[in-house]
């Protein structure tokens, strides 16, 4: 076999490897911004599920949920997620804020607030918001703030319905 052929043989051989291996990267890149798509899913539904869930505590027991694990049992879900970490904290007995944040790079992070409000009645409500940040972060967003239309997400995050 001449140089000529030999060097064709094997030039067409890494041409095609390399064209199998990018195939395989767009293949695998594709498949992990899926699963980064389905854990943010399930982050902001655990978070509409716990937002919820800490509405009907207070509209039972007249006080916030004061750790995740008395939320969750309240609301009959164990939730453990290898992706987000999940931090409650009660603010002046008028706030529930719920912020996850990803334990992996490429993900958003997550605030819920559940509060007080008053409504236009005078009579007491209680108000929620979910925010996402815009792009992956590791640092959820700052508090939701109340303003004259009511809660809203701060710069750089997008609410989330729930």
């Amino acid at each position: 076999m001449s140089a000529a052929v030999l060097a064709f043989v094997c030039g067409g051989v890494v041409a095609v490897i390399v064209n199998s291996q990018a195939a395989g990267t767009s293949q695998s890149t594709a498949a992990l911004k899926s699963a980064i798509a389905l854990e943010q899913i399930n982050a902001k539904q655990y978070l509409a599920q716990m937002s919820k869930a800490q509405k009907r505590f207070y509209q039972n027991s007249g006080r916030f949920a004061a750790t995740l694990e008395e939320l969750e049992r309240s609301a009959a879900i164990m939730f453990q997620s290898a992706h987000y970490t999940y931090k409650l904290t009660i603010r002046d007995q008028i706030q529930s804020e719920l912020r996850a944040t990803p334990k992996v790079d490429g993900m958003k992070s997550y605030t819920s607030l559940v509060m007080l409000s008053q409504a236009a009645d005078g009579s007491s409500a209680i108000a929620g918001k979910i925010c996402e940040t815009d792009q992956p972060s590791d640092v959820p967003p700052i508090t939701p703030q109340m303003m004259e239309v009511g809660l809203q997400c701060p710069v750089n995050s997008t609410n989330v319905p729930f």
